[in-house]
């Protein structure tokens, strides 16, 4: 026997357990944060043993809180008080067990309201300040964090305006151009048109006006109907009456789409140049997302956007004096206020950087070195 409580000494001062409370039980806690309960005063023969064996399952087990190890401990007493001792068989036929110890019989008992003592109170009040503190610091580090995640935001956010604010004014400026344009077009195919029995405008755009180009546009669509209804053999009149009435709905809904579809275009941009600073780069992403969006046959308005600002972007180049089909050219690299553009000599020599700056109202071109 004291082998095992031996044992069982030695098992605690292994695992650091530390006595917490004693009153009718005996508390122990671990580093760990797990709880072993005993009693105080065991009377039972095999107590020692029990106790070895209830130390190893709660090492063995994860932690838990005091009260519900506690609570499991006088769980387990409860119903070994009920189960009672087993009857014990006689060794030989006609024997008796002999004088035996007679049971009193079993029964609950029902605590009231602990009264801790002032000992306990201020263990209890030191660390319910100590939880405090922690949830206090816990709360004010995730702050912390939370502003310098704000503020390297915001640090990342100014430096990219202050990098390429001037080259989104310009492609802004590009957009809001083409945009217009386009919108002429939609707005002149949605206007109702007389039509004479050879299938020609009465009314045509005066040559020159600003809804030429619009007028020109609707009139080749309505034109390419005419000929698709004489390819599938239908009447043509009523075939164009359709052609209109669904290119109307169509335009319609590409009004409608507009200042979605420039901020579309604005976000791509500013993407793309979160991820290169080169101009050739922007142009074959527009390109990708041109293809992309042919792939899924929606979103044609956008993709029409996409492959103007890709030309444009080629008229902008050589209006600062670019030369765009140069065979040496490498790379055109934007930054601020200025194109760079990189050329390859050739005979293992360094490039050649032209800059070029830009003026972000009207473009105009600037030499420099």
């Amino acid at each position: 026997m004291s082998n095992v409580v031996a044992k069982h000494d030695a098992l605690l001062r292994e695992h650091k357990f530390v006595l917490v409370r004693e009153d009718k039980h005996k508390v122990y806690r671990n580093p760990e944060g797990k709880i072993y309960v005993t009693a105080a005063t065991p009377s039972d023969r095999r107590a020692a043993f029990n106790m070895l064996k209830a130390l190893k399952r709660c090492i063995a087990e994860p932690a838990k809180p005091m009260v519900i190890a506690i609570s499991d401990f006088e769980r387990e007493q409860a119903a070994q008080l009920i189960q009672g001792q087993q009857k014990q068989q006689p060794t030989a036929r006609g024997m008796g067990r002999g004088k035996q110890r007679h049971s009193r019989g079993t029964g609950f008992i029902y605590d009231g309201p602990r009264i801790m003592t002032p000992e306990e109170q201020v263990i209890r009040e030191a660390q319910r300040q100590q939880a405090r503190e922690n949830a206090r610091r816990r709360t004010e580090e995730k702050r912390q964090r939370s502003r310098q995640k704000r503020a390297a935001a915001e640090a990342a956010a100014r430096e990219f305006e202050e990098a390429y604010r001037p080259f989104l004014n310009v492609i802004r400026r590009i957009v809001d151009k083409l945009e217009a344009r386009f919108i002429a077009m939609c707005q002149s195919c949605i206007r109702h048109r007389a039509w004479s029995p050879d299938l020609t405008f009465y009314e045509f755009p005066v040559k020159g006006s600003a809804e030429e180009e619009a007028e020109r546009w609707s009139h080749e669509l309505l034109t390419g109907g005419e000929e698709g209804a004489q390819e599938l053999g239908v009447e043509t009149m009523a075939y164009m009456e359709c052609l209109i009435e669904i290119l109307a709905a169509d335009c319609s809904r590409h009004l409608a789409r507009s200042e979605q579809r420039v901020t579309q275009v604005m976000k791509f941009v500013e993407r793309q140049l979160a991820k290169s600073n080169s101009i050739w780069d922007l142009q074959d992403a527009l390109s990708d997302e041109i293809e992309r969006l042919d792939d899924a046959l929606r979103a044609w308005d956008n993709a029409r956007l996409y492959g103007d600002l890709d030309f444009e972007l080629d008229d902008w180049l050589e209006g600062l004096g670019v030369d765009i089909y140069d065979d040496s050219l490498m790379d055109v690299i934007v930054h601020k206020n200025e194109v760079r553009v990189v050329c390859d000599l050739g005979d293992g020599q360094p490039p050649r950087y032209e800059r070029y700056g830009f003026d972000i109202a009207d473009a105009e071109h600037q030499p420099g070195n």
